[in-house]
This record gives structure tokens, sequence and C-alpha cells, in this order.
């Protein structure tokens, strides 16, 4: 009986050892801005899971975040070629994730410049204009942006806009210039949505006062 057990616990214990990180493990790190253990966890899960769209796309995104941006869109691409009806996240975030690559690597047309906030009058000393966030800043990771600019409000057309503004703990002003609805914003926890960027000076004008 003894040896069984030996050979099941071995078992067991190999089983843990090469256990694949989860995509838990993953976000975990990426949250604590450990970008270079989520790449190693990425490269072991795309390895061992080689026909997975969902871990070519995650691996994208981590290699985003380190501005290795050919690298990134390659494996966004392998993701698309595995699962051409993009099953494996919103296609309109994927559309815009893509897109945003292409910008870096200078596709098509010219680099957009960083999203900025028209001019509004910022008569409260607490308000001031970011020059932005650079495009490669995806999703949670534009909270580290925020957090060290001191933004409290962040404008942006994405759920991934949405997303950074709340981790940062700032105003999350959504507008419907994107890819999103606005049904998509507000259930990302958006706080508020305008029809156009044109629309932010008045409502910040309004949003001075009420403070």
């Amino acid at each position: 009986m003894k040896p069984r057990l030996l050979i099941c616990a071995a078992a067991l214990w190999s089983a843990a050892a090469f256990a694949l990180p989860s995509l838990q493990d993953v976000e975990s790190a990426v949250k604590a801005g450990n970008y270079a253990q989520a790449d190693t966890m990425m490269q072991e899960v795309v390895a061992a899971k080689p026909q997975s769209a969902k871990a070519h796309y995650v691996y994208a995104e981590i290699l985003a975040h380190e501005a290795r941006f050919t690298d990134a869109a390659a494996q966004a691409r392998q993701a698309r070629a595995l699962d051409p009806k993009i099953g494996f996240t919103d296609p309109a975030k994927f559309r815009s994730f893509q897109q945003e690559l292409d910008r870096e690597q200078g596709v098509g047309a010219p680099a957009a410049a960083p999203r900025s906030v028209p001019q509004a009058r910022y008569d409260a000393p607490a308000y001031r204009q970011s020059p932005g966030l650079p495009g490669w800043v995806w999703g949670v990771g534009k909270a580290d942006v925020l957090r060290r600019e001191g933004a409290t409000v962040y404008v942006g057309d994405h759920v991934h806009d949405v997303e950074g503004a709340l981790a940062a703990g700032a105003l999350s002003v959504s507008v419907l210039t994107g890819g999103c609805r606005r049904e998509e914003l507000e259930a990302a926890g958006t706080h508020v949505v305008l029809d156009s960027l044109g629309d932010f000076p008045a409502w910040l004008d309004d949003h001075v006062l009420r403070l």
C-alpha cells in the first residue's frame, strides 16, 4: 500500500509542478506592474497551448505593455487566424487594439497625437490638462500613468479607458466617437457619457462649479 501512495503523491506533485499559470495569475502580475513576470507566464501558456486564440491575444496585450509592438501585432494576428470570429474577446475591443498597434508601428495613417481635452475654463487649480497617454498603454495599465499624473478625470472612447480610469480612482468620462456603444461604456462602469469630445468643455465647467 505504501508504494502505491508514494507513486500517487509523486504524480500529484509532478502535475502541480508543471501546472500552467492561470489567467488570474497573469492579471495579478499585470496589476502589480510586473510585466516581465506576466510575459514569462504567457510564454509558457502559448508554448503549451499554441492553438488557443485567447492565449495569443492576452500575450499580445502583455507585449504591447512592454512596447514590443511588432511582437504584439504578430500575436494578435495569430489570435485572429485561430478564431476569425473573435470569440476570445469583444470584437470592437480587439479592433481598437489592432488599430493602436498599427499606429505604434506606423502602419497606414501617421501616428495620432495623444488624446487631449479641448480647451475649457480651468479656473480650479486642481484641474490641468495632461499631455495624454501613450497609445500602447492599455486597459488597467493606464492606471499607473493616471495616478502618476495625478489625474482626477479621464476622457476616453473605449471600455479600456473606463477600466483605466476606475483602476486609478479617477472620474471616467466617455465619448461616443470610438468603437463602443453607450450601453457598453455604461456596463463597464463609466460615470459620464457624452456624445462627442466637443461636449466636454461645457460638462467640465459645470462639474467644477459643483465641486
